[in-house]
């Protein structure tokens, strides 16, 4: 069972380092399989707003619109089928590193300018186990799915 310790943080006092706390653990009798930092290697990821959503025709792409905090929009080419204007979605830039250690590059898909990638939880390395069920999109099927955040929540 995958358990965050941002999760465990909110239900018990703890003022451990992760690492600290699954030596803790073992030493009781709590088996520990590992601590893995799914933020570790990531870079450039920020949080974005998508301002507008319009399909690619004959495609499945949509060209968006990210608000992401800088003086423009960014236009980002992405094939997430649930993607549309008013969500909030992680964004990888250009430059950024995500799961695998894959490097984020500015670039054409189909022959459209893409200024970083909407990403879902899996690309990022995050299992979905670890996030709150109300958070979690309905379709399992979609690998490319995104993740809306709580304005409350900060990534």
């Amino acid at each position: 069972m995958l358990v965050s310790y941002k999760w465990l943080k909110e239900l018990v006092d703890i003022d451990v380092p992760s690492q600290e706390l699954a030596e803790k653990m073992s030493t009781t009798g709590i088996e520990v399989e590992g601590v893995e930092s799914p933020a570790a290697g990531l870079s450039k990821i920020v949080v974005g707003e998508v301002l507008s959503c319009e399909d690619v025709p004959e495609t499945h792409l949509h060209v968006c619109q990210v608000n992401v905090g800088e003086e423009e929009a960014r236009q980002i080419v992405c094939g997430a089928p649930n993607v549309r204007a008013g969500i909030k979605v992680m964004v990888a830039l250009p430059g950024a590193r995500i799961a695998d250690n894959y490097k984020i590059k500015k670039g054409k898909i189909r022959g459209l300018e893409s200024l970083g990638m909407i990403c879902s939880l899996g690309e990022l390395g995050i299992s979905d186990s670890v996030v709150p069920k109300e958070l979690q999109m309905a379709s399992k099927s979609c690998q490319k799915m995104l993740f809306q955040v709580r304005k409350s929540s900060p990534i």
